[in-house]
């Protein structure tokens, strides 16, 4: 804002001394060249001022010039200091995002091992479907064996060192449910329960007492889910198509003997 005192011509701002001249700010200049040059020429010339003039212009201009310099040299720090925040920000995300990539793959990393000791360990395992419960002291590792005779496996499950170490049903009792929950049994090697899992057929002859009960494998949860919707896409198949043929086996779907749908297996 230009101040009740400041020069308004260059003939007042001539009387000024250098250092009030210096005090005077870019509006205060600006102002006094505006009116100057609204000035009729013909009277500049007959006055003189316009040469009497040219030195104060040439002292305006380097007060200018010196002022607008300043300006640009703060400016230019400022900027500077604005460059070197940024770029200190910049590495820092830089780092934070290199830093959640590793830590991501190493998330992983142990994700697979995660999932392969878990395999490892269900291969120890082998499941029972359809034995009935009696009450919550039921004796499981007493059926699994149970089970294991009536397979006529007993001689070589001992032949291979084969022990139960633990036997326990999945999954909480639901009041007014009585389909019995699946019995989870841990053998102490793999070549026991392969034995178990690969001869579940045997449990067909074993009489009417197991005529419900089934032996399978410890899958992760996923391929139990799929191999339970294979199961249901071949029980819908021989209910609405009358005569044909419908079944799983090993994770393969097969209709009238042709096979239709496969869920892999490890």
């Amino acid at each position: 804002m230009t101040s009740t005192n400041s020069p308004t011509t260059l003939i007042e701002a001539r009387k000024l001394s250098k250092a009030a001249l210096s005090k005077l700010n870019k509006h205060d200049l600006l102002k006094i060249v505006q009116s100057e040059l609204t000035v009729d020429q013909s009277t500049s010339s007959v006055t003189g001022h316009a040469f009497v003039n040219t030195d104060l212009v040439a002292q305006f201009e380097i007060i200018l010039d010196k002022k607008f310099t300043a300006f640009e040299n703060i400016l230019a720090l400022k900027v500077s200091e604005i460059d070197k925040k940024v770029n200190n920000v910049t590495k820092k995300v830089e780092k934070i995002c290199k830093d959640n990539i590793e830590l991501s793959e190493k998330v992983s990393m142990l994700e697979r091992k995660l999932e392969y000791s878990a395999n490892q360990q269900r291969r120890h395992n082998f499941i029972i479907k359809g034995i009935l419960e009696v009450g919550p002291n039921d004796d499981l590792k007493t059926a699994a064996t149970h089970v294991i005779k009536a397979m006529k496996l007993e001689d070589q499950f001992k032949a291979l060192g084969g022990k139960i170490t633990e036997a326990f049903r999945l999954g909480k009792l639901k009041a007014g449910n009585n389909r019995p929950r699946i019995i989870l049994v841990k053998l102490n090697n793999i070549d026991a329960a392969r034995l178990i899992t690969t001869n579940g057929k045997n449990l067909r002859a074993a009489g009417h007492e197991f005529n419900n009960v089934y032996v399978d494998r410890d899958l992760p949860p996923d391929i139990t889910a799929a191999l339970s919707d294979l199961r249901k896409q071949a029980y819908e198949w021989r209910r609405d198509h009358d005569g044909d043929t419908a079944y799983v086996r090993s994770g393969s779907l097969y209709i009238n003997g042709q096979l239709t749908k496969v869920v892999k297996i490890n």
